[in-house]
């Protein structure tokens, strides 16, 4: 018995071994949707063309408040609508996913938790009509918040706003889906 006990532990450890040598060391999580969110906003605020990513420019139907541009593509295959405006002399850029399921807006959501470490000011309330879901993270001298110093990847931002809702009402400027916001300071 104690042979084939020693057998079947040397042929574990052997297995264990192989794996651990086999598995790649580099692998790489995919980016996340706010990875993805970020360097479109961040880029388009430090010049570089949307068109160069994928986005094309189209005519607003309805307006957006502070927003003076709009650009459709795809994030991950799904219809991504642009926005690029000023709100308050700050850069501003609204990315809208109008299909997007309510577990997008919870993982970008807990994403932004995890980064800042504390609540936002939070605006839910999951069981109206709309299901509506809203949290910003803002600066502390930008915008009372309680992020002393709000920056995400080096970009200075004023506030980070996420919503999520079923139907389109005045809060999101008439959009539904998951909408994320930034504001630059």
């Amino acid at each position: 018995m104690k042979m084939k006990t020693t057998t079947t532990l040397a042929l574990a450890a052997i297995a264990l071994t192989a794996t651990n040598v086999l598995a790649p060391s580099n692998v790489v999580a995919a980016e996340s949707l706010l990875d993805k969110t970020n360097q479109l906003c961040f880029g388009a605020f430090d010049g570089d063309p949307l068109e160069e990513m994928g986005f094309t420019s189209f005519q607003m139907e309805k307006e957006v408040p502070f927003m003076t541009d709009a650009y459709e593509g795809e994030i991950d295959g799904q219809k991504a609508l642009l926005f690029l405006g000023e709100r308050f002399g700050d850069k501003a850029c609204d990315v809208n996913l109008p299909k997007a399921p309510t577990q997008t807006y919870q993982s970008v959501h807990d994403e932004l938790l995890d980064m800042f470490g504390v609540n936002g000011t939070n605006y839910d309330k999951p069981n109206s009509d709309l299901g509506y879901l809203g949290e910003i993270w803002a600066d502390t001298e930008a915008m009372s918040g309680p992020i002393e110093n709000l920056e995400i990847e080096g970009m200075k931002l004023g506030s980070v706003f996420v919503q999520y809702t079923k139907k389109p009402f005045m809060q999101t400027a008439g959009r539904a889906g998951f909408i994320i916001s930034y504001s630059t300071r």
